[in-house]
């Protein structure tokens, strides 16, 4: 930051005062624009990684299901042989 502070506290080399404001604010969107930038970036690792362990939650949810199920099938078979 203390180097975009330094670029904004500096005078530029343009001819008015406009034309300073207008390097200014180009300053300051760019520096805008790269950070957010940055965030989207950001945003989309974290979501991708939620993603990924919402994944995998549902994978062990579902062996966990899948089991229960032969389990159950394995009690019901061994329930009609006792018939």
């Amino acid at each position: 930051m203390p180097r975009i502070a330094g670029l904004l506290a500096s005078p530029s080399l343009a001819p008015t005062k406009l034309d300073e404001l207008k390097v200014k604010a180009n300053i300051l969107s760019s520096f805008a624009a790269t950070k957010a930038g940055d965030a989207y970036a950001a945003a989309g690792d974290a979501y991708d990684a939620a993603a990924g362990k919402a994944g995998e939650a549902y994978d062990a949810a579902a062996g966990v299901v899948n089991g229960a199920k032969e389990g159950v099938e394995s009690i019901a078979q061994k329930v009609k042989e006792e018939l």
